[in-house]
């Protein structure tokens, strides 16, 4: 296979990019390259896909300092791709590396979107049912492999409604 992408390669790697791209919030850097062979991509199959990323945020604030995904044999519906749905046809291996650094894992703990997520929780204390209202999370990253996390939470008391309905029948 050469070196330099074809211009088929080079088309979907562009038009991978965009799809992506329109997905996320805001993009630093995002480079996208499929490897495959214009016959098999015509039946939906790709050698490999690698996917570099830095400063991809979605959700407005879930923010990722870095991002490497490498795929391997991938296949999708061509007929479902068309219609921009993406049906993987086959399992497909892929190995990941995500980048987060401290302040986006504050600002992912205190976005709205995760609060939101957080706030449906409910969690037992004292034996009560208790609703979980975050109200700001700072997290540290100390170091020698330990996290530190600092919660302000509210906590709304679930009240339990049960409801017995009597039917009377005549004796």
């Amino acid at each position: 296979m050469p070196e330099n992408p074809g211009l088929v390669e080079q088309a979907l790697n562009q038009a991978a990019e965009i799809g992506l791209s329109s997905q996320l919030d805001e993009v630093e850097n995002l480079n996208i390259d499929v490897k495959t062979e214009p016959m098999k991509l015509v039946q939906g199959e790709v050698d490999t896909v690698s996917i570099e990323g830095e400063g991809l945020v979605m959700q407005k604030d879930l923010r990722v300092e870095k991002l490497n995904m490498q795929m391997g044999s991938v296949a999708i519906n061509p007929l479902s791709a068309a219609f921009g749905k993406i049906e993987l046809t086959k399992p497909t291996e892929a190995s990941t590396q995500v980048v987060l650094i401290e302040d986006d894992i504050n600002r992912a703990f205190n976005s709205e979107y995760v609060r939101s997520q957080l706030q449906s929780q409910k969690i037992h204390i004292n034996g009560q049912l208790m609703t979980i209202i975050p109200q700001h999370v700072d997290f540290h990253l100390p170091g020698n492999h330990k996290v530190a996390l600092n919660a302000s939470i509210l906590l709304r008391e679930t009240m339990i409604l049960t409801k017995s309905l009597f039917q009377q029948y005549p004796h």
